[in-house]
């Protein structure tokens, strides 16, 4: 079996890789073969060869197209990978040759790191590094994490939760987040000057989709405090979205204190005098066997020393 890999090793191609990630994307072998400008016999003997030099079966034939085994689930996974890695080994070389002066990094962030150190870090790296470039994509773990793995992320910046993100990453801590209860000033709690969680679960409330971190933090404080869980009237990411629907509803919501601090500028909106019990850290992570280039590791020193700031 090792000889077969072996051999099969020495007659990869990167081309290889590209063909068989094409091909998981479409499950489909004509279509596959149309845009590789291939002909249907041609891409199919090239198929039954790696499937035969790996010993694997890589797809399952089916009327309605292929469906990729776990050997060919795994294989992907790496191949994007390498592809990726191979991408981002260009991009460090041009750093090391230019001084770290060009080159991009490739950050994800979660709603609570946008609203977070993440702005103030970013106007220090962008001193030190004037013409580098940071392309910033935002959305959740789930989808964030996937990324990561794969390559197509450098670092990620979130709350670290109490779960399990499937290995191979490296945590760093960065200060400690608490969340607040706002709500618009209008609103008959924002007058009171002492809020207790069996007050706040008879509105109704916005709050993100049920995968995200500050739903769970909402419905642990709720089982901590021994109340249910309110009537969500919206699920909305969007931090000026959540504000025009706290100035024109009764609805309330739970932020991070920066995000706080951010909506109250308007003046329509309150923090409510209710004590989360609950305490959470917010970080960065990347992956264990990454190697760091100069743009990442200042971006590193940025976020800590705009994190000393908030702790």
């Amino acid at each position: 079996m090792m000889e077969d890999w072996a051999r099969w090793k020495k007659r990869l191609r990167f081309r290889h890789l590209q063909v068989l990630l094409l091909l998981h994307e479409t499950r489909n072998m004509s279509r596959t073969a149309e845009v590789l400008g291939m002909t249907q016999p041609a891409l199919t003997k090239w198929l039954r060869e790696l499937e035969s030099d790996m010993r694997v079966s890589l797809f399952e034939r089916h009327s309605r197209g292929l469906l990729p085994s776990a050997h060919c689930e795994l294989l992907v996974a790496r191949a994007r990978l390498v592809l990726n890695e191979l991408d981002r080994t260009a991009e460090m070389l041009q750093e090391l040759s230019e001084d770290g002066l060009h080159g991009r990094l490739r950050l994800g962030a979660t709603p609570i790191a946008m609203a977070g150190t993440l702005p103030a870090a970013i106007a220090d790296f962008h001193g030190r590094h004037p013409r580098a470039t940071i392309t910033v994509s935002d959305g959740y773990l789930d989808l964030l994490i996937p990324r990561l793995k794969e390559g197509q992320l450098d670092l990620v910046v979130s709350v670290l939760e109490e779960r399990d993100y499937g290995g191979g990453l490296s945590l760093q801590r960065l200060y400690e987040e608490r969340f607040v209860v706002v709500a618009g000033s209008h609103h008959p709690l924002a007058r009171r000057k002492r809020v207790t969680w069996k007050d706040v679960v008879g509105y109704p409330w916005t709050a993100p989709p049920a995968t995200s971190p500050i739903r769970r933090e909402l419905e642990q404080e709720l089982a901590l405090a021994h109340q249910p869980l309110p009537r969500f009237a919206a699920e909305v990411s969007s931090s000026m979205l959540v504000a025009t629907l706290l100035e024109r509803t009764s609805m309330l919501s739970l932020v991070s204190r920066q995000t706080a601090g951010y909506l109250q500028r308007s003046g329509s909106i309150r923090v409510l005098p209710l004590v989360s019990q609950r305490r959470s850290h917010v970080g960065v992570m990347w992956r264990k066997d990454q190697e760091l280039g100069e743009l990442e590791r200042s971006l590193l020193a940025a976020l800590r020393q705009a994190s000393d700031a908030v702790a």
